[in-house]
């Protein structure tokens, strides 16, 4: 394959050793750490760290929450601390990047006032992950300000850095009316260091496998290979429930999405 495949594998179960399971089955390339063992990466204990460590399995970034929050100041302090916990996790277990957000800003806020908070409230946590050797990457989830891509842009002309870059999610964009290869493509290419692998039909409002959707996946793909982009492709494949802070697919459809994405690369 031309890119090392990775998932978050709490998709499979809830339970860590059969993650790794998942992924060592699955001739995986390594994980993305969000849950384990029912409990969300930020409150992950000692043993679970020992556990992560013993199971073998590489672990790519951290799936972290960090800014699924409204553009609060008040909020600032807490989502800080996730930060400075998920960054500990990532140096314990041996992961270079941490999955973050943007916070979702006022409807009745303009333009150049969300963008000074925007600035105000990143910043710190850009300057924490560089202190601490580690790489944040920014995904375009819904409702968060980097959702669209003039806005994603603007942040990544902003910020970045060896310590933040763009985590960009096919799935995400299609549900908010974006595409793409018609919005994102190619301007994002020099900020591009991980695709989050799920398809998504705009019409139904429904998250399915890659290719079988609107995603330009296939298309995107193509051209990625023909620009020699070296980055990681994550599965994260929603197939069975979607919530705020997580998805789940369980074993059998995490299997349905590992094959529908082999499919593709073993066409370009």
């Amino acid at each position: 394959m031309p890119w090392p495949v990775t998932i978050f594998a709490d998709e499979c179960s809830p339970v860590y050793a059969e993650q790794a399971a998942f992924v060592r089955e699955t001739g995986l390339d390594g994980l993305d750490l969000r849950n384990a063992n029912g409990r969300n990466v930020v409150d992950l204990t000692g043993d679970d760290i020992q556990e992560i460590l013993a199971a073998g399995v590489a672990v790519r970034a951290i799936g972290s929450p960090v800014n699924k929050v409204a553009l609060d100041p008040a909020l600032h302090e807490g989502e800080m601390d996730k930060l400075e916990r998920s960054v500990a996790v990532a140096r314990k277990v041996g992961a270079k990047y941490v999955r973050v957000f943007s916070p979702e800003p006022a409807k009745d806020t303009d333009n150049d006032t969300t963008w000074e908070q925007i600035r105000t409230w990143l910043r710190p946590m850009v300057d924490h992950a560089e202190a601490a050797g580690v790489t944040l990457l920014h995904e375009n989830d819904a409702h968060f300000y980097g959702c669209h891509p003039d806005q994603s842009q603007r942040l990544m002309e902003e910020f970045h850095s060896r310590s933040f870059k763009m985590a960009f999610d096919f799935a995400n964009t299609v549900l908010i009316g974006h595409r793409p290869w018609d919005d994102w493509f190619p301007w994002c290419l020099p900020y591009l260091d991980t695709l989050h692998i799920k398809d998504a039909i705009e019409t139904e409002h429904s998250i399915v496998p890659a290719g079988h959707g609107d995603g330009q996946l296939e298309q995107t793909l193509v051209w990625l290979k023909s620009e020699g982009w070296q980055g990681t492709l994550t599965l994260e494949p929603h197939l069975k429930s979607a919530g705020k802070m997580s998805g789940f697919s369980g074993p059998q459809l995490c299997s349905v999405a590992v094959d529908a994405l082999r499919a593709i690369l073993e066409r370009i």
